[in-house]
């Protein structure tokens, strides 16, 4: 009686053997994401599934920081809102006589909403926050938010806004109207709490002080109160 051999791949075993390790890994970060979000009684639906889809990133290390790098030129398209989608609300042209806005680059930059959010909490003071904007061209910003957003971001350009800085109204206002295009848009506006549509309000009052901005501004604060 003879005894034949079995042939076993050992390299595609350990691959396989990595993936449902991986899989498992992932599952359980978001078992426990999920009984995280619901401790801390999330306010929206929204809130809950942006913790669950960040489980996976790690949290800086105490030693690490957030720095930047070289300097480059960031010019920012002047059109308020997409054109190419029939069904983007249509906001006035922005104008501007100013030079292409001279700014810092980021070492790193997400594209997707969870890792946008999470980068953007690390970004300690009004300054860091405007100059992480700075960084992305609206093509980029609209993929982000071309589904969903979430009410912290919007709370955040509330507060950050603190001088008459044309260039930081023209972003914050390029930004809300990428934002008022997702998908979603409406259905998270409906979650705004009197607290938050008071911030807005003030915010737009601000913004509307610059003339070539004032058309733009009074379509989006009437999009984003009423």
């Amino acid at each position: 009686m003879t005894s034949s051999s079995v042939n076993i791949n050992f390299r595609k075993l350990a691959e396989n053997f990595s993936k449902e390790k991986q899989a498992e890994t992932v599952y359980w970060q978001r078992n426990s994401a999920k009984f995280r979000a619901i401790e801390q009684r999330c306010a929206s639906y929204d809130e809950f599934r942006q913790i669950v889809a960040a489980s996976h990133l790690k949290p800086l290390d105490k030693n690490e920081t957030l720095t930047f790098e070289h300097y480059k030129q960031v010019s920012w398209n002047q059109q308020a809102a997409r054109q190419d989608s029939a069904s983007a609300t249509t906001l006035p042209a922005i104008t501007t006589a100013t030079s292409p806005i001279q700014s810092k680059t980021f070492v790193h930059l997400p594209k997707y909403l969870p890792e946008f959010i999470l980068q953007w909490r690390r970004c300690q003071t009004s300054a860091m926050k405007f100059e992480y904007l700075k960084q992305y061209d609206l093509s980029t910003l609209e993929k982000i938010f071309q589904t969903d957003f979430t009410t912290e971001l919007l709370n955040d350009l509330t507060q950050i806004y603190e001088s008459n800085s044309y260039d930081n109204a023209q972003i914050i206002v390029q930004l809300l109207a990428i934002i008022v295009n997702a998908k979603r848009f409406q259905l998270t506006k409906g979650f705004f709490t009197e607290i938050e549509k008071h911030n807005l309000d003030k915010l737009f009052s601000h913004l509307m002080t610059f003339i070539t901005l004032r058309p733009t501004v009074l379509i989006l604060s009437i999009l984003y109160l009423k």
